[in-house]
């Protein structure tokens, strides 16, 4: 429950609200490659949810996937037309130093998982306390607190003129999320 309801958190909140900040543009390389491969490793967790749950073999099988998806990704970016591209439209964020940029991330991740983990730990027990149940719990309250890290820096991004970065985070995210749900009964 929890990896669905993130995902479509993902997409309907997290999209939706940085659109009505800032009219949001994809490139169709993201909607033409990422997008076909959310949609393939939603089918390939719907078909193994409908089999009664994950085993080792779903979650090994799983991980392949996301080793392979990584490779995808580290091969995307370091090609030259990529990295000319970034750096066009992203001067201001380059003369940043690394070890400042890395202290920000790390400060501002910190942050966000304790406030993010203390909203799902309240929220899940108030929910439970009133007698919901586990899927809904999943689906709703768990879903939308795993999905503020996305959302923070979704806004983020569309609020400093970066809205692109905001079409990739989502379908990255969402494309993690499911691959990386491994159970083992």
């Amino acid at each position: 429950g929890n990896i669905l309801g993130s995902n479509i958190a993902n997409i309907a909140l997290i999209l939706g609200v940085s659109a009505v900040i800032v009219p949001l543009r994809a490139e169709y390389g993201l909607i033409s490659r990422e997008v076909r491969i959310l949609i393939l490793m939603t089918v390939i967790f719907f078909l193994s949810a409908m089999g009664g749950g994950f085993n080792r073999a779903d979650g090994l099988f799983l991980l392949f996937l996301m080793v392979l998806y990584l490779i995808h990704v580290v091969r995307g970016a370091k090609s030259k037309d990529s990295v000319e591209q970034f750096i066009e439209g992203n001067e201001g964020i380059i003369r940043k130093t690394t070890t400042g940029a890395v202290s920000f991330i790390l400060f501002g991740g910190i942050l966000l998982a304790l406030a993010a983990e203390l909203l799902v730990g309240v929220s899940v027990e108030m929910a439970m306390r009133m007698g919901a149940s586990e899927l809904f719990v999943g689906l709703t309250i768990v879903a939308i607190g795993t999905s503020l890290p996305e959302l923070a820096a979704s806004v983020s991004a569309v609020r400093a003129g970066h809205g692109h970065i905001c079409a990739g985070n989502i379908v990255g995210s969402s494309i993690f999320e499911s691959l990386s749900f491994v159970s083992v009964d």
